[in-house]
């Protein structure tokens, strides 16, 4: 309900005991992103070098993707508008978009960037590209679901995340090698 709502974009959270960062309010960014009387608030993350979070590998993407899909198979008319409003914004919003998903992107190119230390990628792949295979992967995804073409997109997410780690994993290579011997 609209009651539970707050005049920002978000609330820092300063408590050491909880691991979220702020609280978003996305009817404060965009009235098109929740119905009249209503509110949608969502908990943002934050993460530094070493912690558990940075130190997550594939599973723990897969499971960022199927936290993601869940939500949206609760409220399929979000999915739609933030799908819709993320890709074809007009400013100002666009830019707001456009740097949350650069937000994600950062994440997850960190999160390459620690399983590459930890010999679980190669340290050839570019975080980066991976990272922008991983948005490609879930936005495909949540299309193919809105339309109906896929039933389970985190399933769909992990498929390609896991094929594409696949190639990047040195591990792999070597067993490909060694079972070709």
């Amino acid at each position: 309900p609209e009651r539970f709502s707050f005049p920002d974009n978000w609330i820092y959270i300063h408590s050491p005991g909880v691991r979220v960062g702020r609280v978003q309010n996305f009817g404060s960014w965009s009235p098109y992103l929740v119905k009249d009387g209503r509110t949608c608030l969502g908990l943002e993350y934050f993460v530094d070098e070493g912690d558990a979070t940075w130190e997550t590998a594939d599973a723990d993407l897969v499971a960022l993707a199927r936290a993601f899909f869940a939500y949206y198979a609760a409220h399929p008319a979000l999915s739609r508008t933030l799908l819709r409003e993320s890709l074809f914004a007009a400013p100002p919003w666009s830019g707001q978009f456009s740097a949350q998903v650069a937000e994600v992107h950062v994440h997850v190119a960190s999160l390459v960037t620690g399983a590459q230390a930890r010999g679980e990628i190669d340290t050839a792949a570019d975080p980066d590209t991976v990272a922008a295979a991983f948005l490609a992967f879930y936005y495909f995804a949540l299309l193919a679901w809105l339309q109906g073409g896929h039933d389970d997109p985190a399933r769909l997410v992990a498929r390609l995340l896991g094929q594409h780690l696949d190639g990047l994993d040195p591990r792999t290579a070597q067993r490909k090698r060694t079972a070709r011997q």
